[in-house]
């Protein structure tokens, strides 16, 4: 059974931190101030979601991570592997907003 495990929003201390250690002081590139997790017991149940993801008409994927791939080297993450999407979704309310989404 799959389980949503819902994150709080980056703090404003760990968003200064990540614009100025990593992503060279630029704000447009910081998308996982609003994350979330799902978690999958079997992978065919990975791919059914990443499906219904796709084929959703108000969600567009920005970006796609597979660290599930061969060639990602897990021990710079100390072994964790995932498949992280940033997603925005595209309605007429949240167009105005503009904001991506982290889903892992």
């Amino acid at each position: 059974r799959a389980r949503v495990r819902w994150a709080p929003l980056k703090s404003p201390e760990r968003a200064l931190e990540k614009l100025l250690r990593s992503l060279h002081n630029d704000p447009s590139l910081l998308l996982d101030c609003c994350r979330e997790r799902i978690v999958f017991r079997e992978p065919a149940h990975l791919l059914q979601c990443l499906e219904a993801v796709r084929r959703d008409p108000d969600v567009r994927i920005v970006r796609v991570k597979n660290r599930l791939h061969d060639s990602f080297d897990a021990s710079s993450t100390a072994r964790y592997r995932d498949i992280m999407l940033n997603l925005r979704i595209e309605t007429q309310e949240t167009l105005r907003l503009a904001h991506v989404c982290e889903l892992r």
